[in-house]
């Protein structure tokens, strides 16, 4: 292959094995979207439409008055606002629900606002329970969880130009010491059967409640090649944070940002039971000295005023006889017999 023709090549060759980018800013007609949204493509939801309305919930649209109307572009005027709009909170933030289509009837439904609800939490596993906040032990099991209502932005019949790469949560944790946890070890480093499972940094999330994957073989026992603790006690941080279309732009430093808008954090804490220590010896169970009592006796007698008559019985009693002495009494007792039996 001569030069010339490697640059093109390989620049078509790009093309085709580069991932597809997708984008979650155009909406479609009646689709969801959240409070504080930036540059959203609204033409295709718009379908033509120039006015927009809001009434409350339980309001009858056909009789009742708008409570709110928003003017999106004039008749016959050229604008791009249709594909730029921003879901501004000193707008929408009181007027969530369905916004519909005001310049004929019947009117139809251009959006539904929805306010943001985020939370990450944290789960026992073995019990399925809460613990957000709460100290276990090294060997429970345990996940993050995150509840939200924002998954329908990551659905195509909403966003057309969605793309399973445009997850825009992410998922940071963090140890006692400000380090960050980007993997879970199954087991200590150096061992035949431990893997490394990288944390789901960017959930895609579908439902309204999400468990991180593979958490659950996160052995926080483990320890490195030195032999030192991979994961210390102490407090772990968890944090959830989102960004659709630029919400940071709207929310960050403003009265608007409220814990589950643009973050959400939990905290667990992990800690080893206290094995009491056991004496050794029996010798260290006893005292190292005895305590001695003492008592005064009176030097004085008091007189009694009869002395008892007592009757004794005196003991009779034998002392033995030496061994030396019997056995010479024995011996000139058997001579004794010899010479009677001679005469």
């Amino acid at each position: 292959m001569k030069i010339r023709f490697i640059l093109p090549f390989l620049i078509i060759l790009f093309l085709f094995i580069a991932p597809v980018s997708g984008s979650l800013n155009k909406i479609v007609s009646n689709a969801p979207v959240f409070v504080g949204e930036t540059d959203v493509d609204i033409s295709s939801a718009l379908n033509g439409c120039h006015n927009i309305a809001w009434w409350p919930q339980g309001a009858d649209i056909t009789r009742d008055p708008a409570a709110a109307n928003l003017t999106i572009s004039e008749i016959n005027t050229a604008s791009q606002r249709n594909f730029h709009f921003n879901f501004s909170p000193d707008i929408f933030s009181g007027h969530t629900g369905t916004w519909y289509c005001q310049d004929k009837k019947p009117y139809f439904s251009v959006f539904d606002v929805r306010q943001l609800e985020n939370n990450i939490s944290i789960v026992n596993l073995d019990t399925n329970e809460d613990i957000t906040g709460q100290s276990v032990f090294f060997t429970t099991k345990l996940a993050y969880r995150i509840d939200t209502n924002m998954y329908p932005a990551l659905k195509y019949a909403n966003r057309p130009n969605y793309n399973p790469s445009d997850s825009f949560f992410t998922v940071t944790i963090t140890d006692p010491r400000g380090r960050s946890v980007p993997y879970f070890y199954t087991g200590s480093a150096g061992n035949a059967n431990t893997q490394i499972i990288p944390l789901d940094v960017h959930p895609l999330i579908s439902g309204p409640t999400y468990s991180a994957p593979n958490m659950q073989s996160w052995d926080k026992t483990a320890k490195n090649v030195q032999g030192d603790p991979l994961y210390p006690p102490g407090t772990y941080t968890v944090k959830l944070t989102q960004n659709l279309n630029n919400m940071d732009r709207i929310y960050a430093g403003s009265a608007f940002d409220s814990p589950g808008t643009l973050t959400s954090t939990a905290t667990f804490t992990l800690f080893e039971p206290v094995t009491p220590t056991l004496p050794t010896t029996i010798s260290s169970l006893l005292p190292t000295s005895i305590p001695v009592t003492t008592q005064t006796v009176p030097t004085t007698l008091a007189p009694a005023t009869q002395a008892p008559t007592t009757t004794l019985t005196k003991k009779v009693t034998y002392s033995p006889v030496p061994a030396g002495i019997a056995l010479l009494g024995i011996l000139l007792a058997g001579i004794f017999m010899i010479r009677r039996i001679r005469r």
